[in-house]
């Protein structure tokens, strides 16, 4: 029942996400030159974004205590690969101590699967929601704007860097492809090349442990990421 609650929150967000500030959902499914001049105001848009993110804290405060990851384990982001769900532990080669919090990532290991993968749709469907944030307004030190920017940023970050400690945890087989569009999310957050090499490896892994595609994604990605570079 959680997940297919956390399942109709997330289909909320996409709507709202897709309508844009159109005044109907299909207001933005027409090309450019044919939409409506005039849309849904800021302060709507900020007050549907507000219901949407107390539905999904409501949520996430009412998780049984399975869905908490029973162990976290730091590891070098540059040689990170998922634990074995045999293994009691990481290789200790790749234990890190002592390093900041940039060269190195937790794998977060749950008791049950299909809690991990749960909780790995949570955040991306908080990545989702900071990311898609309206403002509240325009009129507004450029200052304060610019420290919400790097809130917001700050925020995706750390959402999707426990997306790719779920996967590090360890998944089985049968739970991998639902993990690829959260890692798809995590992934569009990063800036650093050794976290985008990390997507790139777990969407990989995905692929040959459980045979199912995501050489598209990890190319829409790569696209996206030189498209940055560009910019």
């Amino acid at each position: 029942m959680l997940s297919n609650a956390l399942i109709w929150i997330i289909s909320k967000i996409i709507n709202f996400i897709t309508s844009g500030d159109g005044i109907t959902p299909g207001d933005f499914e027409n090309p450019r030159g044919q939409r409506p001049c005039f849309g849904t105001t800021q302060e709507e848009l900020l007050a549907r974004w507000k219901r949407l993110d107390i539905e999904l804290r409501a949520w996430y405060d009412t998780v049984p205590r399975s869905f908490t990851p029973c162990a976290r384990s730091r590891l070098f982001l540059s040689n990170a690969v998922p634990i074995p769900r045999t293994a009691s532990a990481p290789a200790a080669a790749n234990v890190a101590t002592n390093t900041t919090s940039t060269d190195t990532i937790d794998a977060i290991i749950f008791t049950v699967p299909m809690c991990a993968v749960t909780m790995q749709t949570y955040h991306m469907a908080r990545v989702l929601l900071l990311t898609n944030m309206p403002q509240e307004s325009t009129a507004i030190r450029s200052t304060a704007r610019l420290r919400s920017y790097r809130r917001i940023a700050e925020l995706a970050v750390r959402h999707a860097r426990e997306i790719c400690g779920i996967s590090l945890g360890g998944l089985p087989d049968a739970i991998l492809p639902h993990t690829v569009q959260p890692l798809f999310v995590a992934g569009q957050c990063f800036e650093q090349d050794s976290e985008r090499q990390l997507v790139v490896g777990l969407l990989q892994q995905v692929e040959c442990d459980s045979g199912w595609a995501t050489k598209y994604r990890i190319q829409d990605l790569q696209r996206q990421w030189a498209e940055t570079r560009v910019g």
